[in-house]
């Protein structure tokens, strides 16, 4: 499979709510086209799973990961004002008030 067909996959199955398998599939992208969009991707992913206010390592390491990730890019485009802006939120991430259902 191409890195453009495993980043179609991986979008149909977080479509789908199957984050950890969205996951592995961007993963093998990454390893096809390294300087790909997989990686925006997979930023993504690890967001969509933090919940505001829980407190576990699990759940703080979605946003570890987010934030990693988003300083190597930041890092490769320094111009990149987007990726700065994207940065921010995941930080604030870390402060925001609890989800209340």
């Amino acid at each position: 499979m191409t890195a453009q067909q495993l980043l179609d996959q991986a979008v149909t199955l977080f479509t789908n709510g199957q984050f950890i398998e969205a996951e592995k599939v961007l993963w093998a992208a990454g390893r096809i086209e390294p300087k790909g969009v997989w990686a925006e991707y997979l930023i993504t992913v690890w967001t969509t799973q933090f919940i505001p206010g829980i407190q576990t390592k699990e759940n703080l390491d979605w946003l570890r990961q987010a934030e990693e990730m988003l300083l190597d890019l930041i890092s490769d485009h320094p111009e990149d004002e987007q990726l700065k802006k994207r940065l921010e939120a995941v930080r604030y991430l870390r402060t925001a008030p609890p989800i209340v259902w």
